[in-house]
C-alpha cells in the first residue's frame, strides 16, 4: 500500500506542534530522505508520514500522542519480511520451470525471431541464470510458438507426427499393391502381343490406371498430401 503524502503543515497538525518547530527539526537532520524530501521545486514534502513520525519520537520532541498513525510492529515486520520471502521463492520456481523448458526446448531447430529482442546479447545473467525479464520474455516465446503450431493444425498446414507416420505407411502400402497387380492383370494380354510399340503403350496405360486408382483412394481417404508434419 503506497504511503499518502502531505505538506510540513500538515506534519506538524498532525503532530500537534507548530510549523516552525517542524522546520526547525528538518533544518538540524531529524528527518531522513525517506520521510521528508524536496522536490523540483525545492519545497519539502513529507512522503512517509509514519516514518516521519517516528523519527520525531526518537529525537524526543514534543508529540501529540492522539490520532498518530500507528508504527509497524514487530510481528508486523515479520509478517512483511516473510511475505517477500514467499514472494522470492515464487519467483525462482518460476525461472526454476523456464530454465527447464530451455532446456527441454535446446533439441529443436531455432526459428527466425527467437533471438533476444532487444539485441542486448546473451539472454542469462553473469551468473548463468535467467533475469525475470528474460523468463518472462522466453515464456512468451513458446507461448507464441505453441499457439502457431496449433493454428498451423487447425488450418490443416500441419499433421501430428504418428498421423503423418500412418498415411505414409498406408500410401505405400496402396501404391505397392497397386504396382504390383499390374502384372498379372496384363501378363497374358502382353505375351500375345508380338508389335513391341503396342506393348509399350499398353504397359504405359496400365501403369497410369494403377497410379490414377492410388490418387482416388488418397483423396477418398482425406489424407492431407501437402501438410507438413508437426513434432509433439
Amino acid at each position: 500500500m503506497t504511503e499518502k503524502t502531505t505538506s510540513l503543515r500538515g506534519l506538524a497538525d498532525l503532530l500537534g506542534v507548530s510549523d516552525t518547530a517542524v522546520r526547525k527539526a528538518l533544518k538540524v537532520g531529524v528527518f531522513s530522505d525517506g520521510s521528508i524530501r524536496r522536490d523540483d521545486s525545492g519545497n519539502p514534502s513529507v512522503v512517509n508520514v509514519t516514518l516521519a513520525v517516528t523519527e520525531w519520537r526518537r529525537s524526543g520532541r514534543q508529540v501529540r500522542t492522539d490520532e498518530l498513525p500507528p508504527v509497524p510492529s514487530a510481528a508486523r515486520l515479520d509478517d512483511e519480511r516473510q511475505a517477500s520471502d514467499d514472494l522470492h521463492a515464487q519467483l525462482a520456481a518460476l525461472l526454476t520451470q523456464v530454465r527447464t523448458l530451455r532446456q527441454g526446448m535446446a533439441a529443436t531447430s531455432s526459428e527466425p525471431g527467437d533471438e533476444d529482442p532487444a539485441g542486448a546479447g546473451p539472454r542469462d545473467g553473469a551468473d548463468g541464470s535467467l533475469t525475470l525479464v528474460q523468463a518472462q520474455t522466453e515464456t512468451q516465446i513458446q507461448r507464441g510458438r505453441m499457439l502457431r503450431m496449433e493454428a498451423d493444425l487447425q488450418e490443416g498446414a500441419l499433421v501430428k507426427a504418428d498421423q503423418a507416420a500412418r498415411a505414409a505407411f498406408e500410401f505405400s502400402r496402396t501404391l505397392r499393391e497397386a504396382i504390383l497387380n499390374v502384372p498379372p492383370r496384363i501378363a497374358a494380354e502382353l505375351a500375345a502381343e508380338s508389335n513391341a510399340a503396342r506393348v509399350h503403350v499398353r504397359l504405359e496405360t496400365a501403369l497410369r490406371e494403377a497410379l490414377a486408382s492410388v490418387a482416388s483412394i488418397l483423396d477418398a481417404s482425406g489424407a492431407p498430401p501437402h501438410a507438413s508434419p508437426a513434432t509433439e
